[in-house]
């Protein structure tokens, strides 16, 4: 017991891997391997672990929880964007006149039933308050004109490290 509650501490102090909503999805809901196999190498790299079963065991460990805490927030941020939008939706349906929401997003990741039925109650009162919801897809989008490089002031700071630091504020 002291021992996992020592490697449990050890692991909340080093820096954890970066993974998103949608690899933490196919990590603990799908059992995708590949997925996976990508967060135990990113916690290794992370905590700065040279390669060896041991040391993979405990970065799986992290990448799990790294998982747990993905999946926890983007289901948090879900219900709170989908909360924000129905108040959105049933403030708009007390105007007059056509009621339109443009809603520009790289989409809702629904993953779960519940979000599902959600969304779906959305639309319902969307559609009940004669809101008609346009929807823009981001990802297409492209600042660039006539594809030329961006200056550096605008590109902005070089893309970040696979890791989430976790070290106290200084």
């Amino acid at each position: 017991m002291r021992k996992e509650l020592i490697q449990f501490l050890w692991i909340e102090q080093w820096p954890s891997p970066n993974i998103d909503y949608y690899q933490a999805d196919l990590i603990l809901n799908k059992g995708d391997s590949a997925a996976l196999a990508a967060a135990i190498s990113d916690a290794m790299i992370c905590a700065g672990l040279p390669d060896g079963a041991a040391h993979e065991a405990v970065a799986a460990q992290s990448a799990q929880q790294a998982a747990h805490r993905a999946v926890d927030m983007g289901e948090r941020d879900f219900r709170s964007n989908l909360k924000s939008l129905r108040l959105v939706i049933s403030t708009m349906g007390d105007l007059p006149g056509q009621r339109i929401l443009i809603f520009v997003s790289p989409g809702f990741l629904t993953f779960s039933e519940e979000a599902m039925e959600l969304k779906s109650q959305l639309l319902e009162i969307a559609s009940q308050a004669n809101v008609t919801i346009n929807a823009i897809d981001v990802r297409g989008l492209s600042p660039r004109i006539l594809r030329q490089p961006m200056p550096a002031e605008i590109r902005g700071p070089p893309p970040t490290k696979p890791c989430i630091d976790k070290s106290p504020l200084r």
